[in-house]
C-alpha cells in the first residue's frame, strides 16, 4: 500500500477523531458528565497516535525469521507534514480544552441566578417598595400625632397596592379602632392575619375588638392563639383575665391576673381585681398586700380604705382617716 493510500485514509481517521471530540463537547454544553467530552478527546488522540505511528510505515513480511527491517527501508517521513500535524494535535487540544473551560464556567456562573420567580425582584418594585416604606414612615407619625384621617388614607394606599402588608393593615386597623369603627378595625386585623395568621399584635387588637364588642368568648380563643405563640405577652394574659372577669369566671380569670402580675403589670385595676379575688378566696394576708398596693398608686379608691378595716383592724384608725399608716 502506498503513501498516498495511507495519506488518504489518515485524513479520514483525523476527521472522525475531530468529530468524537467536538461531539463529547457538544454534549458537555447540554448537561452531560464531563466524561463525554474526555472520552471523545481520548478516542480521537488514540486514533492520530496510532495511525501516525504505524500506518505511515509500510509494512514489509520476509519468510526469513533473520530478516531484520533496516532503517533504510523505511518510508521517507515527510518533515513540514510531520510539523503541520504537530500544530493541529497542540493547537486543537487547546481548542478542545477552550470549549471544555468555557461551558463549565458558564454553567457555573449562570446556576445562582436561576432563582424562583417571586425572588426576582424588579427595578421598579424596589422603587415601589422603598416608596412604601417612606409612606409607611409618614402614616405611623401621623397616626401618632393624632391625625387620624392622614394616617387612614395613607394606609389604604399602603394596603391597596400591598395586600400582603400585615403590618399596614394592623395600623390601619388601629387608626379605625381610635375613630371607634370597631367593624372596620375588625375586618383590618382579620386581613393582617390572612397575611400573617401568627401575628400575635393583630390577634390581641382583634381579641380587644371583640373584648368591646362584649364576644368575650372570642377574644378568649383569638387570645389563646397568641399566647400559644408567646406565653409571656403581657397585654394578651391581662385581656385574656379580663374576658374571664367580664365572664364571672373567676377561677378562669385569677390565675391570668397572677400571672400578669408576676411577668411586672402593676396598673391599679390589675392589683384592685386581683386584690379581690384573693378576698374572695379568703387568702387575707395576700388581699390586704394588694389592696394597699393599688391604694399607692390610686389613693382616691374610698372604697377599698372600708374594705382593709374589715380585714386588717389593727390599722383601722389610719383607714378611717383614709391613710394607709
Amino acid at each position: 500500500m502506498d503513501n498516498e493510500v495511507l495519506e488518504r485514509k489518515l485524513r479520514r481517521y483525523r476527521r472522525i477523531g475531530w468529530t468524537l471530540a467536538l461531539a463529547g463537547a457538544l454534549f458537555s454544553s447540554l448537561g452531560a458528565f464531563i466524561a463525554i467530552p474526555l472520552w471523545g478527546v481520548a478516542v480521537g488522540c488514540w486514533v492520530l497516535r496510532y495511525f501516525t505511528a504505524h500506518k505511515l510505515e509500510p509494512k514489509i513480511y520476509s519468510r526469513d525469521p533473520s530478516y531484520k527491517k533496516s532503517e533504510t527501508q523505511s518510508a521517507p517521513i515527510d518533515k513540514q507534514a510531520m510539523i503541520g500535524n504537530i500544530i493541529i494535535w497542540v493547537f486543537g487540544g487547546l481548542f478542545i480544552i477552550t470549549i471544555i473551560i468555557w461551558v463549565g464556567n458558564r454553567d457555573e456562573d449562570t446556576s445562582p441566578t436561576e432563582l424562583p420567580s417571586e425572588q426576582l425582584i424588579t427595578a421598579e418594585q424596589q422603587d415601589l417598595s422603598a416608596n412604601a416604606r417612606t409612606q409607611f414612615e409618614k402614616g405611623e407619625q401621623a397616626f401618632n400625632n393624632g391625625d387620624y384621617d392622614r394616617a387612614k388614607k395613607i394606609f389604604e394606599e399602603i394596603t391597596r397596592q400591598q395586600p400582603a402588608n400585615a403590618n399596614a393593615w394592623l395600623i390601619l386597623g388601629n387608626v379605625h379602632y381610635a375613630q371607634k369603627n370597631l367593624s372596620s378595625a375588625d375586618r383590618c386585623y382579620s386581613e393582617a392575619l390572612v397575611a400573617h395568621p401568627d401575628m400575635i399584635e393583630a390577634l390581641h387588637a382583634k381579641a380587644y375588638v371583640k373584648f368591646e364588642q362584649q364576644q368575650y368568648n372570642s377574644g378568649i380563643d383569638l387570645l389563646t392563639r397568641a399566647l400559644t405563640a408567646n406565653p409571656e405577652y403581657t397585654d394578651a394574659v391581662l385581656l385574656k383575665a379580663d374576658c374571664y372577669y367580664a365572664l364571672e369566671d373567676y377561677s378562669g380569670a385569677m390565675p391570668h391576673y397572677r400571672k400578669a402580675y408576676e411577668l411586672g403589670s402593676r396598673i391599679p385595676e390589675l392589683t384592685h381585681r386581683l386584690a379581690w379575688l384573693e378576698d374572695r378566696a379568703n387568702n387575707r394576708e395576700e388581699a390586704v398586700r394588694l389592696y394597699r398596693e393599688t391604694l399607692e398608686k390610686d389613693p382616691e379608691r374610698k372604697d377599698i380604705f372600708k374594705r382593709l378595716i374589715e380585714l386588717d383592724p389593727g390599722r383601722a384608725k389610719a383607714y378611717e382617716q383614709n391613710q394607709l399608716d
